[in-house]
């Protein structure tokens, strides 16, 4: 499976003068990125696509641990993604931030990322 290269804010990647392809480890690392950024309903096409941020994650009282799990179901549902290897999830309740530090096999090795969310 291939795909465009996108810019960090998930525009096409038009830097080098035209469009760049990507695949293997770099396609599976970016439709990560792009499935965790994508809030539930959002893609009108599909409404059943995306992390379901307002509706449980932005919700009053969630816990850690519900939010860990519905970010690696996110995860562990990016086609060439076998297992996570490593997880940690550290929430800023001042800022309102998340860092996740993920460590993800795929069927061309392992890959590591932090994403802010």
């Amino acid at each position: 499976m291939s795909a465009f290269l996108l810019t960090a804010t998930g525009d096409l990647d038009q830097s080098s003068g035209g469009l760049k392809v990507i695949d293997g480890d770099q396609q599976v690392l970016q439709q990560i990125r792009s499935n965790l950024r994508t809030f539930l309903g959002e893609y009108f096409l599909d409404t059943s696509l995306g992390v379901p941020y307002i509706q449980t994650i932005f919700a009053k009282g969630t816990g850690q641990g519900v939010i860990e799990g519905l970010l690696k179901q996110q995860i562990l549902g990016v086609d060439g993604v076998i297992q996570i290897n490593s997880f940690t999830l550290t929430l800023d309740n001042k800022s309102r931030l998340g860092t996740l530090n993920f460590s993800v096999l795929t069927t061309n090795g392992v890959v590591t990322a932090t994403e802010t969310i």
